[in-house]
């Protein structure tokens, strides 16, 4: 699984502060401390796969089921587009950003005042799995 650095995202240095109510999105499913969800896809056709609306911090962000394919990938953080790329992926899973990559280097959670749009294309596959932990945030 190769981890890809957003290096858009930059931590603002202040400390979160997390919101008393953690309940998760009824049709989302919790395992192994992440939300996962099934996403039919239509092969070649930009799809909204993730959207998270108030404040979060977002510390794992990963695709499985995937197949051998090219695929976009784009991201908006608070109405800006912050990434847009084209990867080939070897099917599998797919880090896009994990917040524990390695016992030396922990990256810490990404912030997302008001909104967080993660749009997917892909070339052939036509069901991905996303597996987020997105934690709301005063």
């Amino acid at each position: 699984m190769s981890d890809v650095i957003l290096s858009n995202i930059k931590s603002s240095g202040e400390l979160l502060r997390l919101a008393p109510d953690l309940t998760a999105l009824e049709t989302s499913s919790l395992t192994n401390n992440y939300i996962t969800e099934t996403i039919a896809m239509v092969a070649g056709v930009e799809k909204e796969i993730l959207a998270l609306s108030g404040k979060h911090a977002v510390s794992t962000l990963y695709l499985s089921g995937l197949v051998n394919e090219s695929m976009r990938l784009r991201m908006l953080n608070d109405g800006t587009e912050i990434w847009d790329s084209t990867v080939n992926v070897a099917g599998g899973a797919w880090a896009v950003y994990n917040n524990i990559s390695s016992a030396l280097a922990e990256k810490p959670a990404f912030k997302i005042n008001s909104s967080l749009s993660l749009l997917l294309t892909t070339t052939t596959d036509l069901s991905i799995n996303i597996h987020y932990t997105a934690v709301k945030m005063l």
